[in-house]
């Protein structure tokens, strides 16, 4: 995961201090790696998978090969624009040159921030799958034949 971080910094992404009030996370808790760029932030755990138990959606230890995309946000001005599905693509990218499977989950983390139906929606048509029957939580594995990543 640590080689999707410098990946990301490499194009362009800015990894945020804790400190700052973008980072994502939990006040007085977990906080996540948190990447801005163009108005998009990525909040990533490493090593980091979905579950689902008794209907709870879980975060759980996994492989240095997994990464949890805790949170995926567009700031409110730029919504509706395409920005936060052309961030997921570039995130899929680098995992698949990297070997990486990502999980995520289609819940709303701000007031204004897209429902459900339609997270499920777009991480769908970005090649993530359900990992439940209610699709509760998604898991994208790297695509087979993708190999290290493209320089520009």
């Amino acid at each position: 995961a640590e080689r999707v971080f410098d990946a990301l910094m490499e194009r362009g992404w800015r990894l945020l201090d804790p400190s700052d009030a973008r980072t994502y996370g939990h006040p007085g808790s977990l906080q996540y790696a948190t990447f801005e760029h163009s108005g998009i932030r990525l909040g990533l755990g490493k090593a980091e998978s979905l579950i689902v138990k008794f209907g709870v959606v879980m975060v759980q230890a996994a492989g240095p090969a997994d990464l949890l995309v805790a949170a995926l946000l567009v700031d409110k001005a730029l919504k509706r624009q395409g920005r936060g599905r052309a961030a997921l693509q570039e995130l899929n990218a680098i995992a698949d040159a990297l070997g990486v499977t990502l999980y995520i989950e289609p819940a709303p983390l701000e007031k204004w921030g897209a429902p459900r139906a339609q997270l499920k929606k777009l991480y769908h048509s970005c090649g993530y799958h359900p990992v439940d029957a209610e699709a509760r939580a998604f898991v994208r594995p790297p695509l087979a034949g993708t190999t290290g990543l493209a320089t520009s």
